[in-house]
């Protein structure tokens, strides 16, 4: 009988090993240094392409400085709204309405330049 109420996946739970704590650090510690490494680096190309589309210098720190901002303070915000007012269910329902929005712009976008509606090509 004590057989029936065994987990059938992993019977014995393996304890826990320091080595893999040290491993679970610099995997995480390699994902957020790649994560902001890949935010600045996108940053850096705003403000070359900005640069050289004519737009002075100072307009050009100010935008990336701005989109730099934004993105920092919309997590606080974004975490007190998920966390405190919405919850799992409506936040991920919300994400995936906004994720349909994209593809669905994108999609309508792409058809337009297909029949040459917009852009120099």
């Amino acid at each position: 009988m004590d057989d029936e109420r065994a987990p059938l996946l992993l019977p014995v739970l393996l304890p826990w090993d320091p080595s893999r704590r040290k491993w679970a650090a610099v995997l995480l510690l390699t994902s957020l240094t790649l994560e902001r490494l890949a935010f600045y680096a996108l940053v850096t190309n705003l403000y070359v392409f900005l640069s050289l589309g004519g737009i002075s210098s100072q307009d050009c720190l100010t935008a990336v400085l701005v989109l730099v901002g934004v993105a920092h303070f919309s997590a606080l915000g974004g975490g007190w709204l998920a966390d405190g007012l919405l919850g799992k269910f409506f936040t991920l329902f919300i994400y995936f309405i906004a994720l349909c929005n994209v593809f669905a712009i994108s999609f309508i976008l792409y058809c337009i330049c297909l029949q040459g509606g917009i852009g120099p090509w």
